[in-house]
């Protein structure tokens, strides 16, 4: 695998035209691995692609998830990621789910306004 992982959008993109496997969710664990000289980091490609092939996408889920991903590149304010929130509630039918997208966009926030 070349030294430039895909992006977690990438990734989530992949996911919404089929599902992740596992070989290629321990693939990226591999190849993180190797780039950055330890375990795959918390949140990066390998642990997206490996959330995604233990929790295949809802098929309702996809344009949620897709703020997943681009929540990772840019700045997030509390009132988005109360939206996500309150959309995958409504998808799921129940709160967030642990490490879903309001999970993410909430951590991202969270990191940003401490930083």
């Amino acid at each position: 695998m070349e030294s430039r992982l895909p992006t977690k959008k990438d990734i989530v993109f992949k996911a919404t035209e089929r599902p992740i496997t596992q070989d290629e969710a321990s693939d990226l664990t591999s190849a993180e691995s190797n780039i950055k000289g330890r375990g795959p980091v918390k949140g990066g490609p390998a642990a997206t692609a490996q959330m995604l092939h233990d929790r295949p996408m809802d098929p309702k889920l996809p344009d949620t998830m897709q703020l997943e991903a681009d929540f990772a590149d840019r700045h997030v304010t509390q009132t988005e990621a109360s939206a996500v929130a309150s959309a995958e509630s409504h998808i799921t039918g129940r709160g967030p789910i642990k490490g879903g997208p309001a999970a993410t966009a909430q951590s991202v926030h969270d990191r940003q306004r401490r930083s």
